[in-house]
């Protein structure tokens, strides 16, 4: 079992729209929204529960009533032996939530114009600075730098774990991405989807083979269905 559901929060700007789709929502969930000032922060928020809704529904859970616990970083998992794992990831206006039967690591980045340097020179390896540098502007630079930054953050979100361990695996891509580098590199296993917007990665320890896509919207009565 391998899914990736998406959605667009943007939708959610309406504000009755909002307040609809928040009451289904777990007490904990609400709470947060309450507390944040951000209104697109709040969006994703509401649209990472919403979607994670929609995901547990399948399997007869309910994002309010599931035993939803936090690692020692933060990653979300279901309590108890249920055998399903999920992970959520959001940014720019899209919410993502990888639904899996093994552990699983998702990451989303919306893609800005300029790659982030200063960043990548903190946390990536020679061979992954080579590998911006490698392209001829700073567009496709851009782009190499978020799809690293995806990737190498799918397996901090698989493992469960902070950002002080970025520097304690490198990448190399060529067609596909490999980890050549670091203590899970001859075991994990990468699912990658590009657009100019929004760079998406998967981590396990599985293929990915058969990954069901499921692109979700906000409909106007608060439902959500596929996107087409």
């Amino acid at each position: 079992m391998r899914k990736l559901f998406s959605l667009n929060t943007e939708p959610l700007a309406d504000e009755g729209l909002f307040e609809f789709c928040r009451k289904d929502l777990s007490d904990q969930r609400n709470a947060r929204l309450h507390r944040m000032q951000n209104a697109r922060a709040r969006r994703l928020c509401l649209g990472a529960g919403l979607l994670l809704d929609a995901a547990l529904r399948e399997y007869g859970l309910r994002e309010r009533t599931a035993p939803i616990r936090r690692g020692l970083f933060g990653k979300p998992y279901l309590a108890g032996d249920t055998g399903i794992h999920f992970n959520l990831s959001h940014s720019g206006e899209k919410v993502i939530c990888a639904l899996s039967d093994h552990p699983v690591g998702a990451d989303v980045q919306q893609v800005e114009p300029e790659p982030r340097l200063r960043l990548a020179r903190r946390f990536f390896l020679p061979g992954e600075m080579d590998y911006i540098r490698s392209h001829p502007d700073r567009t496709a630079q851009a782009a190499a730098f978020f799809r690293l930054w995806a990737l190498k953050e799918s397996v901090l979100k698989f493992t469960g774990q902070g950002l002080h361990l970025l520097t304690e695996f490198e990448f190399q891509l060529d067609d596909r991405p490999v980890l050549r580098r670091g203590r899970l590199s001859d075991r994990l296993q990468f699912w990658e989807d590009a657009s100019p917007d929004y760079q998406i990665a998967l981590c396990s320890d599985r293929p990915f083979d058969g990954l069901e896509l499921i692109p979700l919207r906000v409909a106007a009565d608060g439902s959500l269905d596929h996107a087409g």
